[in-house]
């Protein structure tokens, strides 16, 4: 209905639509010319050309403002990274001071408390 509406609307209004003043008269006599006004010639010897040492020194300062950008840009982009916290080293190396190295002792009862889990583990599936 709406699509029925709008084109119909649109043909009311291009059929009612009165000429434009240009188009009234296709056919009727021409204006008179405007005589032309002598203009002088120039008198420039310029060919047109762009040097080529004018061409190097614009490609030169492109570079130099191509790689300053650049520079600013991975300057700005490191201020504004967001700091990586890790929780430390995954293993501590002996000697590094962060931590000291189980002695084999500890190492033993590690391992024996380890195994007493895991054997109550198995007598709690049954």
């Amino acid at each position: 209905m709406t699509r029925r509406i709008a084109t119909l609307t649109t043909l009311l209004v291009l059929a009612l639509a009165a000429p434009a003043g240009a188009q009234s008269g296709a056919f009727g006599p021409l204006p008179s010319a405007a005589t032309p006004t002598p203009t002088a010639a120039p008198t420039t010897t310029e060919t047109g050309e762009t040097g080529r040492n004018t061409l190097f020194i614009i490609g030169g300062a492109l570079i130099v403002g191509f790689l300053i950008m650049g520079a600013l840009i991975a300057r700005d982009a490191r201020r504004k990274a967001p700091e990586i916290v890790t929780a430390g080293a995954a293993i501590t190396e002996p000697g590094t001071g962060a931590r000291k190295p189980h002695t084999a002792a500890a190492k033993k009862k590690m391992r024996a408390k380890t195994r007493a889990q895991k054997q109550a583990r198995k007598a709690h599936r049954r």
